[in-house]
């Protein structure tokens, strides 16, 4: 009668273990379900911040072409007629900023601005004398500029407006990276 018994209750036992292992089969499911849940939030998260480094990156690339734009329409606000300009080294940057200034620009609202004459002084920077270069530019597009010696700059500063310079950087704490020889 015990085998019996035990025959009776072996199925019971073996039924209950596959309903235990059929739980945990579908507790490990539920799990993997869940999981899979959590990983394609995780993708999605990642994608998301993907797109938004993106957009950002394809923002700081729009500014940079733009950057050459922005300076020049700001220059007639920067030169005045009849103002002596000083500057030194060579820069494209610079030379567009000037000519800006000198032919006139046309502002957000349509209107362009006015042309200004004014003198720039171009320091020869050497020993590359670069300035040369800047002065070259310059004259063709009809600005008045001197090309000046190194030497001279003391004695002509005094009658100086403005001393213009390019700069490679601007550090945080407002110092430039410039040509050697800027102070």
């Amino acid at each position: 009668m015990a085998r019996k018994t035990m025959a009776a209750k072996t199925p019971s036992i073996s039924r209950s273990m596959t309903l235990q292992a059929a739980g945990k089969q579908k507790s490990s499911d539920a799990m993997s379900s869940k999981q899979i849940r959590q990983e394609q939030k995780a993708m999605k998260k990642r994608k998301n911040f993907t797109d938004r480094v993106l957009q950002n990156i394809d923002d700081m690339l729009g500014d940079i072409e733009n950057v050459y734009d922005e300076i020049t329409r700001q220059a007639p606000d920067h030169i005045n007629q009849k103002d002596r300009i000083m500057t030194f080294a060579e820069s494209d940057l610079l030379c567009l900023f000037l000519k800006a200034a000198h032919n006139g620009v046309d502002q957000d609202g349509g209107k362009p601005t006015e042309g200004k004459e004014f003198e720039v002084l171009v320091c020869e920077t050497a020993p590359f004398y670069k300035g040369h270069e800047t002065a070259s530019k310059l004259h063709k597009e009809g600005i008045d500029c001197k090309l000046v010696t190194d030497s001279s700059v003391f004695a002509l500063m005094s009658g100086v407006d403005k001393v213009i310079i390019s700069t490679h950087a601007v550090m945080a704490n407002g110092g430039l990276i410039a040509h050697s020889g800027a102070y």
